[in-house]
Order: C-alpha cells, then sequence, then structure tokens
C-alpha cells in the first residue's frame, strides 16, 4: 500500500506542477487493468481540481473506472481494457494561480494481436531452432550400421489347409538403420505384394502374412535384409494342402 511521505503544510500557495509525469503503456492485453500514475505539488490544496481526459474528451464516469488524489499522490485504474479504451490519455491539474498537464498513451494489444504474435513467436522459435540444428548436423559424422542379423530366424506354419492364413515373422538388427530394406522370395522369384501378400517391418520386428492360401502358395518363403553394409537372408518352408485331399486321407 502507498504510504503517505511526511510534506510539510505548505505555507503558501503555488500553481500546480507534475513532479512525476504519467507513464506510457505501451502494450496491455485485453481484459486487464491498466494503472496510470503520478506526483502532484503543492500537496495539501484543497482548491486544487484534477481531471482526466482521453482523447482531449473528459473521461466519462463508469464502474471500470477508479480515480485516486491523495496527498499529492494521483492515480487512474481502469479494469477488463478493452479496444475502445485506446489512446492519449491527459491529467490535468488546476488552481487559482495556473495549470498544469501531464499525459500518456495506452496501447491495447487484443486477443487477436497476442494468437498472432504467438503463432509469429512460435514460428520465429520453429525457425532459431532450424538453424540452430544445421551447422550441427553438418559437423556430425554420418552415423554408420553393420550388415543385417537375424536375431530370430523366420518362422512360421510349415503346413496349412487351403484358406488358411499364413503368418510369418523374424527379428532383424540394426535397428535405426534408415536404409534398411527387406525383400520376400517364394522359390527363389521376388514376391509380388498384393491383396492376400501383407508385409511390415516395426523396429526391427519384420512380418508376412498370407491371407486365404491356396496350394500355389506353397514352396519356401525368404526374407533378405539389405543396407549399405551387406544383406542377410532367413528362410521357412510352407506346404498347403488342398481341401480336396481331407477326405482322401486315412
Amino acid at each position: 500500500p502507498f504510504q503517505r511521505p511526511e510534506v510539510p503544510e505548505p505555507v503558501t500557495r503555488q500553481r500546480p506542477v507534475f513532479t512525476q509525469p504519467l507513464q506510457n503503456i505501451d502494450s496491455i492485453a485485453e481484459g486487464t487493468t491498466a494503472h496510470f500514475e503520478c506526483r502532484l505539488i503543492p500537496v495539501g490544496d484543497p482548491t486544487l481540481k484534477v481531471e482526466w481526459f482521453r482523447n482531449e474528451k473528459p473521461l466519462e464516469t463508469s464502474s471500470r473506472i477508479t480515480k485516486t488524489h491523495d496527498f499529492g499522490f494521483v492515480s487512474l485504474d481502469l479494469t477488463h481494457v478493452r479496444s475502445e479504451d485506446e489512446g492519449v490519455y491527459m491529467c490535468r491539474a488546476s488552481n487559482a494561480l495556473g495549470e498544469a498537464v501531464t499525459t500518456a498513451s495506452m496501447k491495447i494489444k487484443t486477443k487477436a494481436d497476442i494468437q498472432l504474435d504467438t503463432l509469429h513467436q512460435e514460428g520465429m522459435r520453429k525457425i532459431q531452432q532450424l538453424e540452430s540444428r544445421a551447422p550441427t548436423r553438418e559437423d556430425e559424422p554420418e552415423r554408420t550400421f553393420d550388415k543385417p542379423i537375424f536375431t530370430q530366424l523366420l518362422t512360421g506354419p510349415s503346413e496349412l489347409w487351403e484358406g488358411q492364413h499364413a503368418h510369418f515373422e523374424c527379428r532383424v538388427v540394426p535397428v535405426g538403420d534408415p536404409t534398411l530394406r527387406f525383400e520376400w522370395y517364394v522359390n527363389g522369384v521376388e514376391l509380388k505384394m498384393g491383396s492376400r501378400f501383407r508385409t511390415t517391418h516395426d523396429f526391427g520386428f519384420v512380418t508376412l502374412d498370407i491371407m486365404s492360401t491356396v496350394q500355389e502358395d506353397s514352396g519356401v518363403y525368404m526374407c533378405k535384409a539389405i543396407n549399405r553394409a551387406g544383406e542377410a537372408v532367413s528362410s521357412a518352408s510352407l506346404k498347403v494342402k488342398a481341401k480336396s485331399t481331407i477326405m482322401g486321407e486315412p
């Protein structure tokens, strides 16, 4: 709270003088409280009149506005500021011997301005991050990976009835090598992916799924893992039996 300074009662009256002028409010967020203050002499002059103006018009009385003039301390508080509150504020002090004025401007930052600023700042931050990363990437040596190794060999069903679903899986390192790729073969011929064939490669876990198998799917399936350092293969065989043989078998 403001402490009143110990000022002796003036013996003679004088014309008003602002010993501390108003300060500009360069940017205040919409919806917050604006506070102007200044200091004035003579202190204790009962005839001293203090008036407030915005854009040279007397400041209207409002529940949002609180004016204070107490022992040389003059203030104006404006709550829930909005765009129409923007402008030049003037405090005028007058008595029988003369008058004095002090002015200050206030600029309101609307919510739309704040959002734009936030987007701009976020955009600038991302640009700075990219710029700061760029040189380090050039300086860092490119990471090298060893040739592929199957840590879990290809496994799958050895026999299925026609129409059943075949699932093969294996595990491969190195994990995280962006150049690592996979090729699938059946009986030495590269497998053509279609609606019945699906493959996945996720963090070293590799799968092949064959939907609704037919007899022609029988054969030796081979997974080939390839990167810049070399390649590795793993195989598994599958036999698909025709449904017509079910009744014929003992």
